[in-house]
């Protein structure tokens, strides 16, 4: 959400099918483990000239 908390009355919140939870709770131990292998193996990916898993932008790698 773009502010927190949210306003009672968004109607995002009215929504049976939609879950909202604070920032922070993706945290775990083991999540956090995981961003940081991620992230890693990312940046491995591309100095051996490869592409990430994950990419925001893949219009980018189309103009290439």
């Amino acid at each position: 959400m773009e502010k927190e908390p949210p306003d009672p009355k968004n109607p995002l919140l009215k929504l049976d099918n939609l879950i909202i939870t604070p920032h922070i709770s993706y945290y775990s131990e083991q999540s956090y483990a995981e961003l940081k292998t991620k992230a890693a193996q990312a940046v491995l990916n591309v100095l051996k000239g490869d592409l990430p898993k994950s990419i925001v932008n893949p219009q980018v790698v189309k103009e290439r």
